[in-house]
Protein backbone atom coordinates (compact mmCIF):
# COMPACT_ATOMS: atom_id res chain seq x y z
CA UNK A 1 0.00 0.00 0.00
CA UNK A 2 3.51 2.16 -0.09
CA UNK A 3 2.60 2.61 3.68
CA UNK A 4 5.44 5.39 5.29
CA UNK A 5 7.95 3.94 7.48
CA UNK A 6 5.49 5.36 10.12
CA UNK A 7 2.35 3.64 9.50
CA UNK A 8 2.65 0.11 10.93
CA UNK A 9 -0.09 -2.29 11.04
CA UNK A 10 0.26 -3.60 14.43
CA UNK A 11 -2.91 -4.85 15.72
CA UNK A 12 -6.58 -5.24 13.93
CA UNK A 13 -7.59 -1.49 14.69
CA UNK A 14 -4.43 -0.85 12.24
CA UNK A 15 -5.58 -2.87 9.67
CA UNK A 16 -9.31 -2.05 9.42
CA UNK A 17 -8.07 1.75 9.73
CA UNK A 18 -6.46 0.81 6.76
CA UNK A 19 -9.24 -0.81 4.69
CA UNK A 20 -11.42 2.04 5.86
CA UNK A 21 -9.35 4.62 4.51
CA UNK A 22 -9.05 2.90 0.75
CA UNK A 23 -12.52 2.41 0.53
CA UNK A 24 -13.02 5.80 1.43
CA UNK A 25 -10.62 6.94 -0.94
CA UNK A 26 -12.05 4.52 -3.52
CA UNK A 27 -15.59 5.78 -3.38
CA UNK A 28 -14.43 9.78 -3.13
CA UNK A 29 -12.60 8.62 -6.46
CA UNK A 30 -15.75 7.27 -7.99
CA UNK A 31 -18.24 10.57 -6.80
CA UNK A 32 -15.45 12.88 -8.69
CA UNK A 33 -14.90 10.85 -11.79
CA UNK A 34 -14.63 14.25 -13.92
CA UNK A 35 -13.75 13.87 -17.55
CA UNK A 36 -10.76 17.04 -16.61
CA UNK A 37 -8.06 17.00 -13.82
CA UNK A 38 -9.46 18.14 -10.28
CA UNK A 39 -7.40 19.00 -7.19
CA UNK A 40 -10.35 19.78 -4.74
CA UNK A 41 -10.02 16.68 -2.80
CA UNK A 42 -5.97 16.22 -3.90
CA UNK A 43 -4.64 16.06 -7.09
CA UNK A 44 -6.56 13.62 -9.32
CA UNK A 45 -6.71 12.73 -13.49
CA UNK A 46 -9.40 13.08 -15.79
CA UNK A 47 -11.41 10.23 -15.13
CA UNK A 48 -10.14 8.60 -12.43
CA UNK A 49 -11.65 5.44 -12.04
CA UNK A 50 -10.59 4.40 -15.44
CA UNK A 51 -7.08 5.29 -14.39
CA UNK A 52 -7.17 3.49 -11.26
CA UNK A 53 -8.36 0.58 -13.35
CA UNK A 54 -5.48 0.95 -16.08
CA UNK A 55 -2.62 1.29 -12.63
CA UNK A 56 -4.41 -2.42 -11.49
CA UNK A 57 -4.10 -3.54 -14.74
CA UNK A 58 -0.65 -2.86 -14.96
CA UNK A 59 0.18 -3.53 -11.49
CA UNK A 60 3.25 -5.71 -11.13
CA UNK A 61 1.95 -9.14 -9.39
CA UNK A 62 4.76 -11.23 -10.51
CA UNK A 63 6.04 -13.22 -7.44
CA UNK A 64 3.48 -11.84 -5.58
CA UNK A 65 2.54 -15.45 -3.56
CA UNK A 66 4.13 -15.82 -0.29
CA UNK A 67 3.83 -17.89 2.35
CA UNK A 68 1.01 -19.95 0.65
CA UNK A 69 -0.67 -16.48 0.51
CA UNK A 70 -1.53 -14.42 -2.96
CA UNK A 71 -1.05 -11.07 -2.81
CA UNK A 72 -2.06 -10.30 -6.13
CA UNK A 73 -5.46 -8.93 -5.51
CA UNK A 74 -4.10 -7.12 -2.54
CA UNK A 75 -1.04 -5.40 -4.99
CA UNK A 76 -3.97 -4.34 -7.81
CA UNK A 77 -6.05 -2.73 -4.81
CA UNK A 78 -2.82 -0.59 -3.84
CA UNK A 79 -2.16 -0.02 -7.36
CA UNK A 80 -5.63 2.08 -7.66
CA UNK A 81 -5.32 3.26 -3.75
CA UNK A 82 -2.45 5.21 -4.96
CA UNK A 83 -4.53 7.10 -7.60
CA UNK A 84 -6.50 8.40 -5.08
CA UNK A 85 -3.86 9.52 -2.69
CA UNK A 86 -0.25 9.59 -4.51
CA UNK A 87 -1.39 10.57 -7.97
CA UNK A 88 1.43 12.49 -9.24
CA UNK A 89 3.75 10.05 -7.31
CA UNK A 90 6.94 10.00 -4.97
CA UNK A 91 5.26 10.19 -1.52
CA UNK A 92 4.13 7.16 0.85
CA UNK A 93 1.00 7.31 2.57
CA UNK A 94 0.93 8.16 6.05
CA UNK A 95 -1.95 7.07 8.46
CA UNK A 96 -1.37 8.98 10.73
CA UNK A 97 -1.09 12.15 9.02
CA UNK A 98 -4.70 12.41 8.12
CA UNK A 99 -6.03 12.76 4.69
CA UNK A 100 -5.17 15.56 1.71
CA UNK A 101 -7.51 18.10 0.46
CA UNK A 102 -9.66 20.79 2.70
CA UNK A 103 -13.07 18.50 2.84
CA UNK A 104 -14.36 16.02 5.02
CA UNK A 105 -17.65 14.01 4.67
CA UNK A 106 -19.85 16.73 6.61
CA UNK A 107 -21.02 17.91 3.24
CA UNK A 108 -21.97 14.60 1.40
CA UNK A 109 -24.47 14.24 4.60
CA UNK A 110 -25.71 17.69 4.29
CA UNK A 111 -26.19 17.17 0.82
CA UNK A 112 -27.64 13.80 1.12
CA UNK A 113 -30.23 15.08 3.53
CA UNK A 114 -31.28 18.34 2.12
CA UNK A 115 -30.48 18.76 -1.71
CA UNK A 116 -30.57 15.19 -3.56
CA UNK A 117 -34.04 14.49 -4.24
CA UNK A 118 -35.07 10.94 -2.82
CA UNK A 119 -38.51 10.80 -4.44
CA UNK A 120 -41.25 8.83 -2.06
CA UNK A 121 -44.59 7.83 -2.64
CA UNK A 122 -47.17 5.12 -1.39
CA UNK A 123 -48.21 4.23 -5.15
CA UNK A 124 -46.76 0.71 -5.45
CA UNK A 125 -47.39 1.13 -9.37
Amino acid sequence: MNLCDNSTLNNTGDVMNLLATVADGLGTMAMVNYPYETNFIGKLPAWPVLESCKAAAAADVKDKKMGGFDYTNITRLAAMFNITYNYEGGKCFDMNGGGQGGLDDNGWVVQTCSQFPMPQGDDPA
